[in-house]
């Protein structure tokens, strides 16, 4: 699925509909403290801008900025975890380490 994106994952069709039911479990939980009809529906309409917002938000980054900051920092995350997977040690050697530069073991998770 390269046309989707890199921020877009098979999994994230699955996952985010799930997600969102769970945020909604949540928030109706918050609600039920309300009793004003009308605080009640300004929240719910402020619940939904927020998750549109989040949803285009990714999108807008992924397609037309292919990737930017957002996306730099989600596979930086993906590399550090491999590194410790890999190896439970570097999660020291990188908690320690301020710049990664070529002569550090850690080069070949980033490269």
């Amino acid at each position: 699925m390269i046309l989707l994106g890199s921020l877009f994952r098979e999994v994230d069709f699955l996952a985010a509909p799930i997600c969102f039911i769970i945020l909604m479990m949540v928030f109706s939980l918050v609600l039920v403290k309300y009793k004003d009809d009308r605080t009640r529906t300004l929240l719910l309409q402020a619940f939904y801008f927020k998750m549109a917002c989040a949803i285009l938000f990714t999108a807008f980054s992924s397609f037309y900025y292919s990737g930017g900051d957002s996306e730099m920092y989600f596979l930086s995350g993906i590399h550090l975890y491999d590194a410790v997977f890999d190896d439970p040690d570097n999660f020291f050697l990188i908690m320690m380490t301020k710049v990664i530069n070529v002569k550090t073991p850690l080069m070949n998770y980033f490269i």
